[in-house]
């Protein structure tokens, strides 16, 4: 399944609306694309398509972010890039590639000029075309509206993309209005009414969707129910994955600020001074380069550790660890200078913490790791990765791994 990222831009802000209705602003332009680009080969596929489309050029056809749009493909990532709005003749397909964009996106102007699809498929070729769908149910059926879902055009669906079939168009992006920007699920009325119509079954054209998707888990259902979707724009449910916090905890030491300038490129990082000042189901993440026996003892100091490993059972509070921040997952930790002391620890792994047989220094398998004592588990397996539920271990460093 094909992952597409949209971001909306204004006046030098990304921006998104729901149901097409009015917007709000996001943030900055430059820093919610690096955000969210940073959040998608995080979390989910380092290969995605990027699409950049000029509000203002589709609504009013002041070309307000093409500045932003050439700003962004000046210094774009090594992805595809469509871009979109207020794109009127062949000459604003050439500057469009010229600046940089990898394929054109279409909506408006083609209701208009339908025969520009020739022109551009004369010189380019078909494949760089992608003619964006808006639609809506209303009066029994689907039908299409243009300039950003604010006219009707009085031609269903089911017609349009057949019209777009004849002028050799191979790949549509289908948005539900109804859905846009709601985060309360993709549009399965609609996804199964397409269906219904077969009309994608002879492989002409493939198709993209948009609209509502609200978690990642919903793409293997499209993908399983809907094999005529070969991809899906995500934009509001990656905002507000961006608009996630990451707290530290100000007291402790080590490479804290390594840590926390990784960590900002998706998140964003706040200093706390106990654990009682983090709001629930937020996110923690406890690293350093620490004896996990010192880290534990610091916490207990402090007042935290008990409310911590409270929060953490009771899922409560997202759990990252780091090196330390892993192994004081055990149930028990002894100290490395004195195997006679031994101090609770946050109780979810009962594995045991024994000494390298030589320091573990330097990458393996792109991931650095920097420490003297590791974990085994019960079958003596090395422990370098722990992620169930609500906590998440490493060994290694991510912060430092490629």
């Amino acid at each position: 399944m094909r992952i597409i990222t949209k971001f909306d831009i204004r006046n030098d802000n990304i921006v998104k609306g729901i149901n097409y209705e009015g917007v709000e602003k996001i943030g900055d332009f430059q820093e919610i694309y690096k955000k969210v680009n940073n959040y998608i080969k995080k979390n989910v596929n380092n290969n995605f398509e990027i699409i950049l489309n000029d509000v203002t050029a589709s609504l009013y056809g002041i070309k307000s972010g093409k500045e932003n749009i050439k700003e962004i493909l000046e210094n774009k990532l090594s992805l595809p890039h469509i871009i979109s709005g207020g794109i009127d003749s062949i000459e604003e397909v050439n500057n469009k590639m010229k600046i940089g964009g990898d394929r054109i996106m279409l909506n408006t102007y083609l209701h208009e000029n339908i025969s520009i699809l020739d022109d551009i498929n004369n010189l380019y070729g078909s494949q760089i075309i992608i003619p964006s769908i808006e639609t809506r149910f209303i009066n029994g059926d689907y039908y299409v509206y243009k300039n950003y879902g604010r006219e009707e055009t009085n031609i269903t669906l089911i017609n349009w993309i057949k019209e777009l079939k004849k002028n050799n168009v191979i790949e549509i992006l289908i948005i539900s209005i109804d859905r846009d920007g709601t985060l309360e699920g993709y549009d399965d009325l609609l996804l199964n009414y397409l269906k219904q119509t077969d009309i994608f079954c002879d492989g002409t054209m493939s198709c993209l969707y948009a609209g509502g998707i609200n978690n990642l888990d919903s793409l293997k259902d499209i993908e399983e129910k809907y094999s005529f979707i070969t991809g899906v724009s995500i934009s509001t449910l990656f905002y507000k994955k961006i608009e996630e916090k990451f707290y530290f905890l100000s007291y402790l030491e080590g490479n804290i600020v390594s840590v926390k300038k990784h960590f900002s490129k998706i998140y964003n990082c706040i200093f706390v001074n106990n654990i009682k000042e983090i709001p629930n189901n937020e996110t923690i993440c406890i690293t350093g380069h620490y004896n996990s026996y010192i880290l534990i003892d610091i916490l207990k100091k402090h007042d935290d550790f008990d409310m911590l490993k409270k929060r953490i059972h009771e899922n409560s509070i997202k759990y990252i660890g780091i090196c330390s921040g892993l192994q004081i997952l055990l149930t028990e930790i002894y100290d490395e200078f004195d195997n006679d002391k031994k101090i609770e620890g946050l109780d979810i792994l009962r594995y045991k913490i024994i000494k390298c047989e030589k320091p573990n220094i330097g990458f393996k398998n792109n991931k650095f790791y920097c420490h003297l004592y590791k974990i085994i588990d019960l079958s003596n397996n090395v422990v370098n990765e722990y992620k169930q539920d609500n906590i998440e271990g490493y060994q290694y460093h991510p912060e430092n791994s490629l």
